[in-house]
């Protein structure tokens, strides 16, 4: 059976899947630190908030992340909330990451939510030189990397020989 955009009937787990916030705030912080592609020397603006929305808890992270080579990364996620076994976990639903070049043009982009596709998650490739949209994947939801794994494509986007 294919996987649906969400995620149903996928033959392996969903990277994606709920996490206890404290579990997922420690390899957030711990993955991010080690990155060998984050400038280090340049504090990410990275805001882990609370909110609540018609009574139900929500998360949101949004910010950025600055590397090397003069490339940015803009993050905006948002989580759903549930309790398991006494303790407050999450899981991602709104996923935006937008890879550009400090002041200039995008390299890579992945995100859902799109108006005409709203349970899509895509991959937008742009190319270096110019900024011009050159891929649009639909993915599904087990697809969708985790954050280490979008700064990886990045490094290695950069640093390909033309």
């Amino acid at each position: 059976m294919a996987p649906s955009p969400d995620g149903a009937g996928q033959d392996r787990p969903d990277p994606h899947g709920w996490n206890t916030v404290e579990n997922f705030l420690f390899v957030h912080e711990t993955r991010l630190a080690e990155h060998p592609f984050v400038d280090q020397r340049r504090p990410h603006t990275l805001i882990f908030e609370e909110y609540e929305l018609d009574g139900d808890t929500y998360y949101a992270l949004e910010g950025t992340v600055y590397c090397q080579r003069g490339v940015v990364l803009d993050v905006t996620k948002h989580y759903e909330t549930r309790v398991s076994g006494g303790r407050q976990q999450l899981r991602g639903f709104s996923y935006r990451y937008n890879a550009h070049v400090l002041n200039g043009h995008n390299l890579l982009r992945y995100d859902n939510r799109h108006d005409d596709a709203p349970n899509a998650y895509h991959r937008h490739l742009f190319d270096p030189e110019t900024g011009r949209e050159i891929e649009k994947r639909i993915l599904a939801r087990h697809e969708l990397p985790k954050f280490y794994d979008i700064l990886t494509e990045i490094h290695a986007l950069i640093t390909a020989p033309p």
